[in-house]
Order: structure tokens, then C-alpha cells, then sequence
């Protein structure tokens, strides 16, 4: 059988997380996880990937874990991990990749994750997290570009400060009790191509700045409570492809803009009962408007035709 050396200390801190283990029966050690590629390390013999993603981890992590300090990507996900989220994280300065997601952490994100300069991708979704949305302690890491905080008890709205984060690509927030409104700022976030607010309690009107969103490509704000009319400026998002607002309080109606994009494929304005006039002809994709006041203009050209019945109601 080969064999397979352990250098250095971290394989102490290894084991101190996989002592963590509920199956007592089954327990992953460090030798096998080595063979699984779940633990990687660079030339020097540091850990620079350490993936225990499902392993029935319970408790809270050792402070120890601050010291593996070449490590790249650290998954946690899918375990029953509990408590504060550790701070000592923060000290892995060379992170790039960070799932806790399905967890059991309490608290917030805590302010030390603003030294991880190099972090790309932070998911922390399905969790117990609390308070304010920690966005000055993700503007401080320069890197970042996908952010997903979903399904956590967030509360105190989406600060203005959201437009400081500068190089988001990606942002998730769904199923989180935030409120408030969209704030104007979010035009800030040039490179967004994903941004998901369902069930999140926003309220008042949709910004016109989003139309200024030109790589956004995906935009879900349903099951919230946005008043007033769907911007024109929503003409002017090129690159989307996918957009939906179902169960909402919009009125008014839809804005001859949409026929300008030319990528959509998915228009969903379901169960907006304000939504009244006609469906613009020209739109590229399928419109979904069950429980609306929006209605097709019945025409005769083969070509009208066609675009009337990619209406669904």
C-alpha cells in the first residue's frame, strides 16, 4: 500500500476538525481524505485546499484553524456546525474560495473577514446568521465577486453602502427578512450579472438606476412588496436574459423598452394585479402574466401572430 507522508502542523489542526465528526462509526481521517483529493497541498508541503463538505461535523471549529495560513479554499458546507462563525478565518490571508454554507452558525459575518483581501467567493446560505447585511466588512475585500447570504435571518434593509463592493458578479440575498427599499447605489455594481432578492420584504418602487446594470443577465425580486410602474430603463439591460418580478404590487404598464432585449428569455410578472394594458409585440421571450390586468392585442399578421402567442396568460 503506498504510503503517504503528513508533513507539517496542520495536520494537528486537521485532526482537531475531524474530531468533530458525529460518526464515530465511519470517520474520515486525514490519510484517506489525502487519497479522496479533499486535502491538497502546494510544493512546500502546506495545505492550500481543505475540503470536508458533508462529513457530519458538529460543534464549533478550533481556533487553530487561523493557522493554515496557505490555504486557498476551506469548504464546510453540509455539516451541523454551530456558534459564532470563527473569527480566526480572518488570519487565512491567501483564502480565495469559503463555503459554510448549511451550517448551523449563529451571529454574523464577523469583521475580521475584511482581511481576506483575496477572497473571490464567499457562501454562507442556509445558516442561523443575524443582524445587519455585513456589507463595509465585504467592501473591504477587494476581490470579491459572488457573495451568497441567502436563507438567513438578515435583517435592517440592504444598506446604501451595497454599491461600495465594487466587483460583485455575483449576489444572493433571497429568503432573508430585510426590507426596505432597493436602494439606488446597487447601480454602482457594474459587473453584477446575477442579483437574487426574492421574499426579502422590499418595498417602494423599483430603482430606474438598475437599467444602468448593462451585464446583468439574471434578475429575480419576486414575492416582495415593490410598488409603482417597471422602469423604461429596464430596455437598456442587454445582457438579461432572465427577469422576474411574479408577486409584487406593480402597476401600470409594461414598457414598450422590453422589446429591446434581444437575450431574454423568461419575463415573469405574475400575480401583479396593478400590471394593466397591452403586452408590447417584439419582446424575444416567453412573458408570464397569470393574475394581471395585461392583455394580448389581438392581431392577423403571421408575423404578430407569432409573437402574441409567446404570451402565456
Amino acid at each position: 500500500m503506498m504510503q503517504v507522508s503528513l508533513p507539517g502542523p496542520w495536520v494537528n489542526v486537521v485532526e482537531a476538525i475531524l474530531k468533530l465528526q458525529s460518526d464515530t462509526d465511519n470517520p474520515n481521517d486525514v490519510v484517506t481524505l489525502m487519497r479522496q483529493g479533499k486535502i491538497k497541498m502546494d510544493q512546500n508541503g502546506d495545505i492550500t485546499v481543505l475540503n470536508l463538505m458533508n462529513m457530519n461535523l458538529c460543534g464549533c471549529l478550533p481556533e487553530s484553524i487561523g493557522t493554515l495560513i496557505a490555504l486557498q479554499c476551506l469548504y464546510l458546507s453540509s455539516n451541523k456546525l454551530s456558534g459564532p462563525i470563527a473569527t480566526e478565518i480572518g488570519k487565512l490571508c491567501n483564502l480565495r474560495e469559503l463555503d459554510l454554507s448549511e451550517n448551523k452558525f449563529t451571529g454574523s459575518i464577523p469583521s475580521s473577514f475584511g482581511r481576506l483581501l483575496e477572497l473571490r467567493k464567499l457562501y454562507s446560505y442556509s445558516n442561523e446568521l443575524s443582524g445587519s447585511l455585513p456589507v463595509q466588512v465585504m467592501a473591504a475585500m477587494h476581490a470579491l465577486e459572488e457573495v451568497d447570504l441567502s436563507a438567513n435571518n438578515f435583517s435592517g434593509g440592504i444598506p446604501e453602502d451595497i454599491g461600495d463592493v465594487a466587483g460583485l458578479r455575483k449576489l444572493y440575498l433571497q429568503h432573508n427578512p430585510l426590507g426596505g427599499p432597493l436602494p439606488d447605489s446597487i447601480c454602482r455594481l457594474l459587473h453584477l450579472q446575477k442579483l437574487d432578492c426574492s421574499s426579502v420584504g422590499l418595498t417602494g418602487a423599483i430603482p430606474s438606476s438598475l437599467g444602468l446594470l448593462t451585464a446583468l443577465e439574471e434578475l429575480n425580486l419576486p414575492d416582495n412588496h415593490l410598488t409603482g410602474e417597471i422602469p423604461t430603463e429596464f430596455g437598456n439591460l442587454v445582457a438579461l436574459i432572465e427577469v422576474n418580478l411574479a408577486g409584487n404590487d406593480l402597476s401600470g404598464p409594461l414598457p414598450e423598452s422590453l422589446s429591446r432585449l434581444r437575450r431574454v428569455k423568461v419575463i415573469a410578472v405574475v400575480d401583479n394585479q396593478g400590471l394593466c394594458g397591452p403586452v408590447p409585440y417584439g419582446i424575444a421571450g416567453t412573458i408570464y402574466t397569470n393574475g394581471t390586468g395585461l392583455h394580448q392585442i389581438k392581431v392577423k399578421t403571421k408575423t404578430l401572430a407569432t409573437a402574441k402567442d409567446r404570451v402565456l396568460l
